[in-house]
């Protein structure tokens, strides 16, 4: 697989505009479509679908979440790339520590799969940013899997931000205390 490229499109925005990407409601959180090319974008989804991945759910986990850590592969090697950190800090508007330890992951959604309940993602180590993308082609509202962005842990959910999963889509978000959200369960 060539190496991966952020779309140029999306790299001329981020540099002038950065406010057309960042989203306040229910807190702040960032969507970017068409993020990678669409070269690398289709080759990114052969990659992934010409290997087997194994899939894991660790013991005790009630959520059951599916998924396979990508360490060595050229889809892991792009997230901890320079250029993803540069487009990262310029998104944001914050110098950002990359650190290569943490877990580029693969998840699984499927109808075996239950849907994520509400939940943030702080941790005793602190403040991190966490990154979504979504590499779901052929994605329909009927799929389900939609990403919601809670006000709080008890606000309705008819009352929520809603992300769809479609394809090339990146979401960045800070995991506060605040940043409650969940994902409902695909349907096909």
């Amino acid at each position: 697989m060539n190496s991966l490229c952020i779309s140029k499109d999306v790299l001329a925005e981020v540099e002038s505009v950065r406010s057309r990407f960042r989203r306040f409601a229910p807190w702040p959180h960032w969507v970017v479509d068409d993020f990678l090319d669409m070269k690398s974008y289709s080759s990114m989804q052969e990659h992934l679908s010409l290997h087997s991945h194994e899939f894991r759910v660790l013991d005790g986990d009630e959520n059951k979440v599916h998924y396979c850590l990508l360490t060595e592969s050229t889809v892991a090697q792009f997230f901890y790339s320079l250029d993803f950190y540069h487009f990262v800090r310029n998104l944001c508007g914050k110098d950002i520590d990359l650190n290569d330890k943490s877990m580029i992951q693969l998840r699984l959604a499927n109808e075996e799969v239950p849907a994520f309940p509400r939940h943030h993602d702080f941790t005793p180590l602190g403040r991190s940013l966490v990154v979504i993308f979504y590499v779901s082609p052929n994605w329909s509202p009927e799929c389900k899997g939609r990403l919601f962005l809670h006000r709080s842990s008890t606000a309705p959910v008819n009352s929520a931000v809603v992300v769809e999963p479609i394809a090339n889509r990146l979401i960045a978000f800070y995991s506060d205390k605040k940043n409650w959200h969940s994902v409902e369960q695909v349907s096909r």
